[in-house]
């Protein structure tokens, strides 16, 4: 059952700017401005996740990053405003719904 809608962990905030979704073969370089970018502490939302199978970067596109990654800048995002508690169940669920109905793809990624 999801939580009651007044929940803060339920208001959902559309991102103005598109994002980026990149996939990388492990070792193949992250471009070096990228990485700059990454530790500079500037700009907004930039996750960086690998297995042994790939690696993923996710991010709001900006003016000055490379083509490669403008080119995969065709995600909108939608932030749930947290902190959430870890023992609601159901949100992702409730969340796509709709949007498998619309076929409408998601791509998904939490932090804390």
């Amino acid at each position: 059952m999801p939580p009651p809608a007044n929940s803060a962990a339920l208001h959902l905030i559309v991102l103005p700017e598109p994002f980026f979704v990149v996939k990388l073969k492990p070792g193949e370089e992250i471009a070096p401005c990228i990485i700059k970018d990454l530790t500079s502490g500037k700009g907004g939302f930039f996750s960086v996740t690998r297995t042994s199978e790939e690696v993923s970067l996710v991010g709001e596109s900006y003016k000055w990053m490379p083509s490669s990654y403008k080119e995969q800048s065709t995600w909108m995002c939608i932030k749930i405003q947290g902190p959430m508690d870890h023992s609601l169940t159901g949100i992702m669920a409730s969340l796509t719904a709709p949007l498998k109905l619309a076929k409408v793809p998601v791509f998904a990624l939490s932090t804390w």
